[in-house]
C-alpha cells in the first residue's frame, strides 16, 4: 500500500496544452494510467504522507513533477497519471515502467531499463536509441522488430 505525498490537479493544465513531465535523476519511475482525475505521486515505500520528496511546479509551459535528493528513502518515484493525459518521463540511470491506456508517452533515459503494459492491439510503439538494448523481450502475443537507427 502506498501513501500520496503529492497530488495535482491535472485537468486545466491538460486543456490549456501544458506538457505533464516526470523527472528523476536518482532513481526510477513507475506510471499507472488511472480514470482518477487527478496525478498523485509518491516515494515508493514512502510511510508518511509528507510533502518532501517530490517537488510540484507548474508554469505557461509545463507542469513538472520532480524527484529531490533521497534522504535515507528509496529514490524511485511511483505516480497515477488520469487517462488520456500525454507526459514525459525523464531519469538518469533508473528504470521506467509504464502501465495503462496511454495516450502519449516519451521515455527518456540514460540507461535502465523499460517496462511497458499497455494494450498493444491499439498502440504504436516507437523506440529510438542510440545502442540496440542489452535485452529486448517482446510480448508472446505480437513480435516487435528492431531496427537499427540511422
Amino acid at each position: 500500500m502506498h501513501r500520496v505525498i503529492a497530488t495535482v490537479l491535472v485537468g486545466a493544465a491538460s486543456a490549456l496544452g501544458q506538457p505533464l513531465e516526470i523527472e528523476n535523476r536518482y532513481g526510477g519511475v513507475a506510471v499507472e494510467v488511472v480514470t482518477e482525475p487527478r496525478v498523485s505521486a509518491w516515494r515508493v515505500g514512502a510511510t508518511e504522507p509528507a510533502p518532501s520528496g517530490i517537488a510540484t511546479s507548474r508554469s505557461r509551459a509545463r507542469v513538472l513533477i520532480e524527484a529531490l535528493p533521497p534522504e535515507g528513502e528509496s529514490p524511485d518515484i511511483a505516480l497515477q497519471i488520469p487517462l488520456g493525459v500525454p507526459f514525459t518521463v525523464r531519469t538518469e540511470e533508473g528504470d521506467v515502467s509504464i502501465a495503462g491506456m496511454v495516450r502519449k508517452v516519451l521515455v527518456e533515459s540514460t540507461s535502465g531499463s523499460l517496462a511497458i503494459q499497455v494494450p498493444l492491439e491499439v498502440t504504436q510503439l516507437v523506440i529510438d536509441a542510440m545502442s540496440r538494448p542489452q535485452k529486448f523481450v517482446p510480448p508472446s502475443t505480437r513480435s516487435i522488430q528492431l531496427l537499427p537507427v540511422s
